[in-house]
């Protein structure tokens, strides 16, 4: 067995050794000739393209000299007649003999020559001998117009429409009085129009648009010659000319790469077309307009209308080479289109070789690569035995090493190695040995020191048990999916539970009503979260303030979750009775502004009863008098009763917290205190931006601003100061409105700034202060508010910093 999985290792060396590196360079070289083939492949490619696009371009610009040059011939046609027929009109001979009109129902005058042509005259004309002279003047035009036709293929008819109306068409047409549409104009008459002074100036030879002729069923293009005599337009010749004819040899023609044909006019409508593309694309070339089809073929080739060279586009996962060029006479675009593949058919063959040869290599590299891993196998066996067979010795002397007991016999081989091995395998033996036996004693004498510090850990554990469950705080402990799974006693007196037992299992949101699990879930995706409020459920369900703590704790890789929970429902209730007590405190202050605020109308009313007691004894009292004094004592009572309601308002609690304007509270407290300031001698200044408006105890922040200003009174009273005043400013600043009280009474001395907001501490002679004012202003302000109460000094005075913090409201609040 040994020796079967030593010759399998070494076999797996020999094969990553020699093997792989052998098929690493056949892969190597059959990726570099592939490689080789796809770059030659893609280069004869490239070239083949390039070529295709050489030899078609010479061919659309032959063709396209073709065409122009059958055009030319039009055009010197053109100017032959245009010579003959102004020198005929400028002389105007004619045979002397006379011209017979025929009627029509229509109305229309006609008249046919069968070897000639057909002249007409619309019904609203009338025929007169100078109408009968012109179309004696208009048959001379028929012999020209005779060897015209017969010399060009490409000219089916020729005509003449006069100014007066006569249209004349060359070979004679039979019923030529059906021309005349009432209508409508006939297509003679919009070529006289499209001919005549106002729309060709320069009284140029003029090509028409393409037209497809129903009678023919084929397309046709127009050339109008203006014919004038001096500077009057004597009428419009024109020769109607078929483009299929012109056409049809290239159409017809076999060209490279089984090319496509196709020909459109300058409005995109397809004039001719290959029949073998129109049998692909199922279309009758009368009846489509390219710019306007939905074939998506034909869009791709409107597409490539925009490219000035040759371009690719792809259809139906295959790519097509077009190109075109402009026939400027007719205004028209001739497309070549070649299928790539078409192109590329020539290269299959060298394709389908050069994978061939690839093959072929392949099978034979790997016939070499089995015959030499045969012989390499052959020669590995009779070297692996060599090697093998003593170290299967050794491992029979190592399987029963223990009855040697140290002493291991020498084991000899004619291989070096092997008896070094052999040596050295004596030597480990026999240290091991030894070794055995020191193992042996270390193991009894670490067994009894195991023993004894098992017994000091847990007696350690007894006392940590006891700490844990003697501390002041709750301590519980969550597992990953935040499951309870220790709790100390304090804990389970907290939540009100039997046991520890009976808590272990519950979840952490459990312990937490719906209105706080968002706070819970923030400080829980923090590591360690500092002190905060939180309300909590006991197991009968009622719920309890707490102050907790929380923070990540790893016991070995695994994190836990550790909370300390400590009941504050003791310490809110104080904080109860400590705003209640500064409250009453400040309802001494409250009594002496009502006594300043009741002085002045009490004194104001007893000078009115007197008045009235004096007009009386004098016997001068009057209906207007009396009602002067009655309505003087009146307003003074309403002063009175308003300073009555504002103490009421500030005595009694709020129950819930309200949208206030900032403006009714400052009215509110100068209602109070604004006659004792005056009678102090102090100034008093209030800046408010307009329409401030907070969320929280409109009557807890009058309690901090009079605390505020009645510290500021009395802190006048101790120095001496000419100036008084005191200047509030409250201004909006984000999501926060700050209010600044700053005052000029000498500030307050540094060695005892830091405990201004300290319970109990007070700067006032004793019996003149409660020192709890500062303190309670401060806790109203971060609780009710969520802000803050900063003192700063000033050059001469102190200044206090009311910083409310906006709160998130409901509709249904505001």
């Amino acid at each position: 067995m040994q020796k079967e999985l030593l010759q399998k290792k070494m076999q797996k060396n020999f094969f990553r050794m020699i093997i792989i590196p052998f098929v690493t360079l056949t892969l190597i070289f059959a990726l570099f000739f592939g490689f080789f083939r796809f770059y030659m492949g893609h280069e004869r490619k490239t070239a083949a393209i390039r070529d295709a696009k050489h030899i078609l371009c010479l061919i659309l610009d032959s063709q396209k000299v073709k065409l122009e040059h059958e055009f030319e011939k039009i055009n010197t046609y053109a100017k032959i007649l245009q010579q003959e027929h102004e020198h005929l009109f400028k002389y105007q001979h004619c045979d002397e003999k006379e011209f017979h009109f025929l009627k029509a129902k229509n109305g229309v005058f006609y008249a046919n020559t069968p070897s000639g042509s057909s002249v007409c005259y619309p019904p609203y004309i009338t025929i007169d001998k100078n109408k009968k002279i012109r179309a004696l003047i208009t048959q001379e035009m028929d012999k020209t117009f005779k060897t015209i036709i017969k010399n060009n293929y490409m000219i089916k008819h020729i005509y003449f429409i006069g100014f007066d109306g006569m249209i004349k068409i060359y070979p004679h047409k039979e019923k030529i009085y059906n021309l005349y549409d009432p209508l409508k104009q006939s297509r003679y008459q919009q070529n006289y129009t499209l001919a005549n002074q106002i729309n060709n100036q320069s009284r140029s030879i003029l090509w028409s648009d393409p037209f497809f002729d129903s009678k023919t069923q084929s397309w046709m293009i127009s050339v109008l010659i203006p014919i004038y005599n001096n500077n009057k337009l004597e009428g419009v010749t024109g020769l109607d000319i078929a483009l299929k004819p012109v056409m049809q040899q290239l159409l017809t023609t076999k060209l490279p790469y089984n090319t496509e044909v196709l020909l459109i006019n300058e409005q995109g409508t397809i004039t001719a077309l290959s029949p073998s593309l129109q049998k692909v694309l199922n279309i009758e070339t009368d009846k489509l307009n390219i710019f306007k089809t939905n074939n998506k073929f034909l869009q791709k080739i409107v597409s490539s209308l925009k490219n000035e060279h040759a371009t690719t586009f792809d259809f139906n996962h295959t790519q097509y080479i077009t190109l075109h060029a402009t026939i400027k006479d007719i205004n028209s675009n001739i497309i070549l289109v070649a299928k790539r593949e078409n192109i590329l058919a020539t290269l299959h063959d060298i394709l389908v070789t050069s994978i061939e040869m690839i093959v072929f290599m392949a099978v034979l590299f790997g016939i070499i690569l089995i015959v030499f891993y045969f012989v390499a196998k052959k020669q590995f066996r009779r070297i692996s035995s060599e090697i093998v067979d003593p170290i299967l010795s050794l491992a029979k002397i190592s399987a029963n090493v223990e009855k040697y007991k140290g002493n291991i016999p020498y084991f000899r081989t004619q291989i070096a190695e092997i008896d070094t091995l052999s040596d050295n395998f004596k030597m480990m033996i026999n240290n091991i040995y030894e070794k055995d036996l020191q193992l042996k004693s270390f193991n009894t004498q670490l067994i009894q020191e195991v023993q004894k510090a098992t017994k000091d850990l847990q007696e350690k554990n007894k006392t940590i048990n006891i700490i844990f469950d003697t501390l002041m705080e709750g301590v519980v402990l969550w597992n990953t999916q935040y499951k309870l799974i220790k709790a100390n006693k304090v804990a389970v007196d907290i939540f009100k539970y039997e046991d520890e037992k009976d808590m272990i299992g519950k979840e952490l949101f459990d312990f937490v009503p719906a209105s706080e699990k968002e706070n819970a879930q923030q400080a829980l995706q923090q590591t360690k979260i500092l002190p905060y409020e939180i309300q909590l459920f006991k197991k009968d369900g009622s719920t309890f303030p707490a102050l907790v703590q929380g923070q990540d704790l790893y016991i070995g890789e695994v994190k836990h979750r550790l909370t300390t929970v400590l009941d504050i429902t003791e310490i809110k209730e104080k904080e109860k009775q400590l705003l209640q007590q500064s409250k009453q405190a400040q309802m001494g202050e409250m009594i002496n502004m009502i006594a300043h605020q009741w002085r002045q109308p009490l004194n104001a009313i007893s000078a009115a009863a007197i008045r009235l007691s004096m007009l009386s004894s004098m016997q001068a009292l009057t209906d207007e008098k009396t009602q002067e004094a009655s309505k003087s004592i009146q307003e003074q009572c309403q002063k009175m009763s308003k300073t009555i309601d504002t103490f009421l308002n500030f005595a009694r609690p709020s129950q819930k917290k309200e949208l206030f304007n900032l403006q009714d509270t400052f009215n509110a407290v100068m209602d109070l205190m604004l006659t004792q300031l005056k009678n102090h001698n102090i100034e008093i200044e209030i800046n408010l931006e307009d329409n401030l408006q907070l969320y929280g105890f409109a009557d807890q922040l009058e309690q901090v601003i009079i605390n505020i200003l009645a510290n500021a009174r009395d802190a006048f009273d101790e120095i001496e100061q000419e100036e008084k005043k005191i200047t509030i400013t409250a201004l909006q600043k984000d999501n926060e409105i700050n209010i600044c009280i700053e005052d000029n009474a000498g500030g307050i001395a540094p060695n005892v700034v830091d405990k201004i907001f300290n319970p109990y501490f007070t700067t006032k002679e004793q019996g003149k202060g409660t020192g709890i004012g500062l303190y309670m202003s401060l806790e109203i302000m971060r609780k009710s508010f969520n802000g803050d109460l900063i003192y700063k000094p000033r050059e001469n005075g102190s200044c206090f910093f009311l910083i409310c913090k906006e709160e998130k409201i409901d509709a249904a609040t505001k």
